[in-house]
């Protein structure tokens, strides 16, 4: 079950190998073994930090609060993420459609003038709070407390599909997985249980996709356009295009092939150069050896080391000096590795010991555990691709932990300790199994 985070991570990286391999794509990097072998070392011990989190006992349901005082506590949980989550949004769209870009609807317009005019306080207060906006329905769904209200449901649903609706409007293809990703995951697990591919699922997952395939293809070809660019002269000319390139068969397909094949491959080329690439940028950064500068964990917390730089506490990093190639992907270990260097397995060690605490709480119907470990599983899916922990991922991380800290009292109250292996009852919304 996804309950397991290790499991999450072998589950992205099996997804990213079968993507690779059927890819119309030919890397021009060489793969280093010894890039593959910092990986698979920073793998085994985020496995090795799991498995001594799953040594300690947690915390399973079993009120020792009137049902009525649950109740209350979590609708008032459920409003008050819902207030932040929804004015966390509404100050991202503000700031970004009017104070940024001038009341501009033009998606290409709209990135430009993103880039050329500097966040301000409502982007950086919006970008705090509107992670708060995922949780109202997770909550929804993984509590049993919670009253149930069709217009409940509606709004805490429109509440979560915002950022990813935001994402299509701005042609952010990056923002839009990593939103559908959190549907995904969410549904997962409050309502399966965990299990990754659940028979009802299955079918509305392979539209959803494909919907996303084609979307993320569409904004791909939007954003040349606005650019007055060439689709397939991006593909050799991209920042993608530097690392993986079409293969030869692809080359010639869209040559001299029928209109039909010449078009599927115009349209997939550049998604799979997108999800694919990062390995071989990788490859590129690992290859600078000892001169590779290291920031020692301001990278990953960057959000609060702009903050600090404010009273001259802290220095902001310059990634031009930290990665040969900027604007592209490294995998999620190329910043770790950037930022950690030979200590980073020790720093996967906590990240495993964590992720699996979290698990355990989550599978346990710890609603405080469950936004945060949604977003983890979100995290160690996409960690072939890229490592969103950093930038906005941080953001989504302090809502998370502001959230787990309010819910306490509701949590404690619904808990009790138990040991390992020792029979639990959990709420039927939510696994059945105690542990794994």
């Amino acid at each position: 079950m996804l309950y397991r985070p290790e499991r999450v991570l072998l589950l992205g990286i099996a997804a990213y190998l079968v993507i690779f391999l059927i890819a119309p794509v030919t890397p021009l990097v060489t793969v280093q073994i010894s890039a593959i072998a910092f990986i698979f070392l920073c793998c085994a011990a985020f496995a090795a930090g799991s498995w001594m989190a799953g040594l300690v006992g947690t915390r399973v349901y079993r009120n020792v609060r009137s049902d009525e005082w649950l109740g209350k506590q979590a609708s008032r949980l459920f409003l008050g993420t819902f207030a932040l989550g929804l004015l966390g949004n509404v100050l991202k769209f503000y700031d970004t459609y009017f104070l940024r870009a001038s009341g501009s609807i033009d998606a290409f317009e709209l990135r430009e003038a993103l880039s050329d005019v500097g966040a301000g306080p409502l982007s950086a207060l919006g970008g705090a709070l509107y992670p708060f906006g995922f949780i109202p329905l997770l909550l929804y769904l993984g509590s049993e407390h919670i009253l149930r209200s069709p217009l409940r449901m509606v709004l805490a649903t429109g509440l979560f599909i915002l950022p990813a609706l935001d994402a299509l409007m701005l042609f952010s293809r990056s923002a839009l997985i990593v939103a559908c990703a959190m549907i995904y995951f969410g549904v997962v697990l409050t309502t399966y249980s965990g299990r990754a591919f659940p028979k009802a699922l299955r079918f509305p997952a392979f539209i959803i996709a494909a919907t996303l395939a084609t979307l993320s293809a569409i904004i791909f070809q939007l954003r040349l356009e606005g650019m007055g660019l060439d689709i397939i002269n991006s593909m050799y000319n991209s920042a993608y295009g530097y690392t993986v390139r079409p293969s030869n068969w692809a080359q010639t397909t869209m040559q001299v092939g029928d209109s039909v094949q010449s078009q599927i491959l115009t349209s997939v080329i550049p998604l799979f150069q997108y999800y694919v690439h990062s390995l071989f940028e990788w490859q590129l950064l690992w290859a600078r050896g000892s001169t590779q500068d290291h920031s020692f964990g301001l990278l990953l917390f960057d959000t609060y080391a702009k903050g600090l730089s404010i009273f001259g506490l802290a220095d902001q990093v310059d990634i031009f000096r930290l990665f040969p190639r900027v604007g592209v992907f490294t995998t999620f270990f190329g910043p770790l590795w950037v930022d950690f260097g030979w200590f980073a397995p020790m720093v996967m060690i906590l990240f495993g010991y964590m992720a699996r605490r979290l698990g355990l709480a989550a599978q346990a119907a710890d609603i405080g555990a469950l936004p945060f470990y949604t977003f983890i599983c979100v995290v160690l899916f996409l960690a072939p691709v890229a490592n969103f922990l950093l930038a906005k991922g941080m953001y989504a991380i302090n809502a998370f932990i502001i959230f787990w800290i309010l819910s306490r009292p509701y949590a404690h109250a619904c808990r009790t300790r138990f040991r390992r292996g020792q029979v639990a009852k959990v709420p039927a919304l939510l696994s059945k199994a105690a542990i794994n």
